[in-house]
């Protein structure tokens, strides 16, 4: 789902402005590091024969280890009422 749209949804609902904006760059932030750091070696990756990088690994670990504790956090507040 674009981005755009889930904004617009969000925007009906009773989620305030601090959970909203915490879990937009909690979520956000992993896969735009992703994103950068493909883009910025592309033409590395593309010119070499590049298997499985221990970097690139390590980069998706962590990305995915963030995104689920923040989504545990966010899950916890959010039904804790």
């Amino acid at each position: 789902m674009p981005t755009a749209a889930i904004n617009y949804l969000l925007g009906l609902t009773s989620v305030s402005s601090n959970v909203f904006l915490w879990a937009t760059f909690a979520f956000l932030l992993p896969p735009s590091l992703f994103y950068a750091y493909i883009g910025e070696n592309m033409n590395t990756l593309l010119s070499e024969q590049v298997t499985d990088s221990d970097y690139i690994k390590a980069i998706i670990i962590i990305s995915c280890a963030v995104t689920i504790i923040a989504g545990l956090k966010l899950f916890n507040k959010i039904y804790k009422k």
